[in-house]
């Protein structure tokens, strides 16, 4: 999608994020930019727990003020193809409104970053495909 977004990094596994659901623990979304990863089970539902956990994510109460998602890259184990993924976020009207980065080099593969949780995060993806994202320095 091409936006520009700025906003509080909060990140971590998708399916960390489903036990925090409904739990004092659960981070604020609001004005955040999304770092989630999903880790391989080697199981052939691995992509269909990834699309059922990242909707059941999108309909906490405060999802729609999230700025942007960037994913993880998925390990080859996982299955994930990027017909699959553009499926699953073709089939959540949510992500419509937000720029998307996918395979992004954190979670559970080699190279990897770290990423600041509560830092912020600038995000600009253009029609053309190009992205920048750049993490701020305070």
């Amino acid at each position: 999608n091409p936006v520009e977004a700025r906003g509080r990094i909060i990140g971590g596994s998708l399916r960390t994020f489903q036990l925090l659901r409904g739990t004092p623990y659960m981070p604020a979304l609001n004005k955040t930019i999304l770092f989630i990863e999903s880790m391989s089970t080697a199981s052939r539902t691995d992509v269909e727990m990834f699309d059922r956990n990242l909707q059941s994510l999108i309909q906490a109460s405060d999802f729609e003020k999230v700025q942007a998602l960037v994913i993880g890259r998925f390990e080859n184990s996982f299955g994930m193809t990027h017909e699959k993924l553009d499926y699953i976020f073709s089939t959540k009207p949510a992500l419509k409104s937000i720029p998307i980065i996918a395979n992004a080099d954190f979670g559970h593969t080699i190279p990897i970053f770290t990423f600041p949780s509560g830092g912020t995060c600038h995000l600009q993806a253009t029609a053309s495909g190009n992205v920048k994202l750049v993490i701020e320095r305070h």
